[in-house]
């Protein structure tokens, strides 16, 4: 499992926030925060000024914090843990490398979708740089993303942050070619509780919709009024 350092220019102030976390466990810590890199991630030093690589492929470099917009509607907590933030802080003081948050670059604006917290805790202890996972896309792209974020790690999402994650993912226009069972393996949690969102959540108008459903190797275009009756083709 890779852990990746603070970027160059963030070095920690002497003495600070949060002195009484000087013991802390790194390793209980770490626990709580790591989280899997996705694979073919390339990682440089420097920002490059045109794209130098495969553009599919997300890079993993120092970011300016200033520069990552966080207004985008793609933090789902119904409150931000400011003991969390604060913990964090205290972690990156006593040298803990975190894993890069996530952003999302449309050529001019970073949209971040994964990290918060690791964000406010940089901000909290006059970090001006960060780690990042720089993606190609859109604020569309970054919203898509940040409903899976924290799912699989970082601090649990309550059910309150879940019904946040629900409502706005079944109200992206992504959604609405995609089945439940695709949208729940995004968002990482059981069909039926999405299916039970989906139900309470959709009008009439929403049974004629086509959604694409992917069944082996097969995709289909499925129209839900057809859903009990045979099966569309397949089209790829």
């Amino acid at each position: 499992m890779m852990m990746h350092s603070l970027g160059s220019g963030s070095t920690l102030p002497d003495g600070g926030l949060c002195d009484d976390w000087d013991g802390v466990d790194d390793q209980k810590a770490v626990g709580v925060m790591e989280e899997f890199l996705q694979p073919g991630i390339v990682s440089r030093a420097d920002p490059p000024s045109v794209c130098e690589h495969d553009c599919t492929l997300p890079v993993v470099q120092s970011l300016e914090i200033c520069k990552i917009r966080k207004d985008g509607q793609t933090q789902h907590r119904s409150a931000l843990q400011f003991s969390v933030i604060a913990e964090y802080a205290a972690l990156m003081r006593a040298g803990v490398k975190f894993p890069p948050i996530r952003v999302w670059f449309d050529g001019a604006d970073y949209w971040l979708s994964d990290g918060f917290q690791r964000v406010g805790a940089c901000e909290r202890i006059g970090v001006h740089h960060i780690k990042a996972e720089i993606h190609h896309g859109g604020l569309s792209d970054a919203q898509w993303d940040s409903y899976h974020a924290n799912s699989t790690h970082g601090l649990r999402r309550t059910r309150a942050d879940l019904e946040i994650v629900i409502r706005r993912a079944l109200d992206h226009p992504k959604a609405a070619t995609l089945s439940t069972v695709e949208i729940a393996k995004h968002l990482n949690l059981p069909e039926v509780t999405v299916r039970r969102w989906r139900r309470m959540l959709s009008s009439s108008y929403d049974e004629d919709k086509v959604r694409v459903v992917s069944r082996g190797k097969s995709t289909y275009l499925l129209k839900t009024a057809d859903i009990g009756y045979p099966s569309s083709q397949p089209h790829s």
